[in-house]
């Protein structure tokens, strides 16, 4: 068929965040496709502003925007953001959330379907900010008329726990799509919260996960090595067990690297899951 037209809108420079951290340049992950960068805005228009936002911070999330890309393909916009190792803090949560929310207003429309690629990966977050975070991007699925997917969630890194976890176990469960992706290994998350998050992807309440792909069914990526799960293979077998009845692989790793990724699980392809 015919190739989708792309725009992209794409601008990453280092600054300074408003909780007064420095930051240092971001480094691009191999393959992540953005192009030049493009102008930024500012978001100061309030007969389209979210009654949640603010106006008047929300006048400076253009500052925010050199963190964000925006990819148009035909039917969907893709949002980015690109804060790994940054500096980000609890206190810089909020003015992420609203500038994210009129980025989508602005640059992507109301009524336009979006998914959102999150990597805040690498930072200084709580569960203070973990959870606001959670609750925002919940707040945006409600709201945006076009329909808003989380599709990559990366939270590697940071100081999150049980908390974080069982508010993005509520996402998970409230979004009707499947999320791809989830990093979270190098944080504090204990039996508890793992536990939330699993429940929530066995359990959805429309069975989306496993995920239909081009290459067949994929089970949700998800990443939580090094936490605080004392006993991995004991949650595991009791996730297994009714009503939950996990489906789990453990993405075994081959001589060429491992054998399974986000889009692609070869337990599945052989029948085991």
């Amino acid at each position: 068929g015919r190739t989708p037209t792309r725009r992209s809108f794409d601008c990453c420079l280092s600054g300074m965040f408003p909780s007064g951290e420095g930051t240092k340049a971001i480094s691009e992950e191999p393959g992540c496709g953005d192009s030049a960068a493009g102008p930024s805005r500012t978001l100061t228009e309030e007969s389209t502003m979210p009654k949640h936002v603010d106006p008047q911070v929300a006048s400076r999330a253009s500052w925010w925007d050199r963190w964000f890309s925006v990819q148009h393909e035909r039917a969907v916009s893709i949002v980015k953001t690109r804060c790994r190792g940054s500096g980000l803090r609890d206190a810089d949560v909020l003015q992420l959330c609203l500038a994210l929310g009129g980025l989508l207003l602005h640059a992507v429309g109301h009524e336009r379907p979006a998914v959102l690629d999150l990597d805040i990966s690498e930072n200084h977050l709580t569960d203070k900010g973990g959870v606001l975070l959670m609750r925002k991007l919940l707040e945006f699925a409600v709201w945006h008329g076009g329909g808003l997917r989380l599709r990559v969630l990366k939270l590697f890194k940071n100081q999150l726990s049980d908390a974080t976890l069982e508010h993005l176990a509520q996402l998970v469960t409230k979004q009707p799509e499947a999320i791809e992706e989830i990093h979270l290994s190098h944080n504090l998350i204990t039996q508890h919260g793992a536990a939330a998050l699993l429940v929530a992807i066995a359990c959805h309440p429309f069975r989306n996960y496993p995920q239909s792909t081009s290459l067949g069914p994929c089970p949700c990526w998800v990443r939580m090595e090094r936490n605080l799960i004392v006993d991995v293979n004991g949650l595991l077998h009791s996730a297994e067990q009714p009503p939950i009845q996990l489906s789990w692989c453990s993405a075994p790793r081959g001589k060429k690297g491992s054998n399974c990724s986000s889009y692609y699980c070869s337990a599945v392809a052989e029948g085991k899951l």
